[in-house]
């Protein structure tokens, strides 16, 4: 080889050399700068906002008075207990736990949690509590006066096993008093307030 064609070999590897650091380090500009909008699209996302802000009229320390019945025709039966919820998470979820006297001296213990889901933009929320084995889980939405919210979800009658929807309504009347209302379908499938509880602040 002669000296000519030995400079100019050494001088196309060390173009070609430049040229894939240069289009290595593009690459990894690019797949950097998309890594940077991930991330800023997953913390977006994932930060509470306006929706979660509705859940402050709820949280607190609360007395509350109870009443359910199992028909139209029933009547109306009635707790009393205390229930208190608290932020948790950042602020994304609001976490109760409430415990009250049935009135047959039964003790009575529940837990939850509510949030908002950015994702799919419903609140969502679970219940769970000693009088059965099961979860509730319910999506829905709030009015845009950010002080009705109506829930709902499917759940199996632990007395039939028969699958059914559970519909729920928490309405905020002002800053020291809220109401929960659930809703069943008695046999000819008409809705019914099966559940009230009124909920008073503790100051």
């Amino acid at each position: 080889m002669t000296m000519r064609k030995y400079v100019g070999a050494v001088v196309c590897t060390f173009i070609f050399a430049a040229l894939a650091v240069q289009v290595s380090a593009g690459e990894e500009k690019k797949g950097q700068e998309a890594s940077d909008k991930m991330m800023e699209e997953w913390a977006k996302m994932s930060a509470p906002g306006e929706h979660h802000a509705h859940l402050n009229a709820v949280v607190g320390k609360w007395s509350y008075v109870s009443k359910w019945r199992m028909s139209p025709e029933a009547p109306w039966d009635e707790s009393k207990g205390t229930s208190e919820h608290e932020w948790a998470l950042g602020k994304r979820f609001v976490v109760s736990k409430c415990s009250g006297e049935m009135k047959d001296g039964m003790r009575f213990e529940g837990m939850g949690m509510w949030g908002y889901d950015n994702t799919t933009k419903k609140y969502t929320s679970t219940w769970a509590d000693n009088m059965c084995t099961a979860i509730m889980k319910t999506t829905g939405t709030c009015d845009e006066s950010g002080k009705t919210f109506t829930m709902s979800g499917e759940y199996v009658d632990p007395m039939t096993g028969a699958k059914k929807t559970a519909k729920s309504v928490t309405k905020i009347i002002n800053n020291d008093k809220y109401v929960f209302e659930m809703f069943d379908k008695d046999e000819a499938g008409k809705e019914f307030k099966s559940l009230e509880v009124a909920y008073t602040r503790i100051k």
